[in-house]
């Protein structure tokens, strides 16, 4: 009692680690703290995008076993092809971890995260396209569905955004320019 929290508050913002947010207030707040990327065009080429699914396919030793793991895999972007030699992957059994350990790794090798693809194994959600943009990251697809406010903060970001990337097929629901 007798404190003045309300004062402070600007000063904080929520933090949340899984899938806990939603809703107009929420992609309104994130957007607001982000800039959108001024990205080039015809920065990746298609067949980078399903080379890096296929090497995330060929290394997920933990899904291979057990069928019960998300993966992540992140390799860097050169001359609108992949970098095989560039990639990341990691793998967990939340989507949420398997992002953050791949920025983490990204950042202890000192790889540029604006000029990586991003491909996840899992949905979507707003939360893991407003991690990857806080990263950073520009370009994301995955092999399954974004959300609606996935692709609404997306477009707003000027994001590349991909989904249900397998094999030579392919979702693009924003930043078609980037292809």
């Amino acid at each position: 009692e007798g404190v003045d929290l309300a004062s402070r508050l600007s000063a904080h913002r929520a933090v949340f680690s899984s899938c806990s947010i939603g809703g107009r207030e929420a992609i309104q707040a994130v957007a607001a703290c982000l800039k959108p990327f001024d990205r080039r065009e015809c920065r990746i080429s298609p067949k980078a995008i399903a080379e890096l699914g296929a090497l995330m396919n060929s290394r997920q030793r933990f899904f291979k076993r057990t069928g019960g793991t998300h993966a992540a895999i992140m390799g860097q972007i050169k001359g609108g092809g992949l970098l095989p030699e560039s990639a990341i992957l990691k793998e967990d059994i939340g989507r949420h971890n398997t992002l953050d350990k791949v920025v983490g790794e990204a950042l202890r090798r000192k790889v540029s995260l604006g000029e990586s693809l991003l491909f996840l194994s899992g949905r979507m959600s707003f939360e893991m396209v407003a991690k990857a943009a806080r990263a950073g990251i520009s370009d994301v697809a995955a092999v399954s569905a974004p959300t609606a406010l996935a692709v609404e903060l997306a477009r707003q970001l000027n994001m590349l955004l991909i989904g249900f990337a397998r094999g030579e097929s392919a979702v693009v629901y924003s930043g078609e320019e980037a292809l």
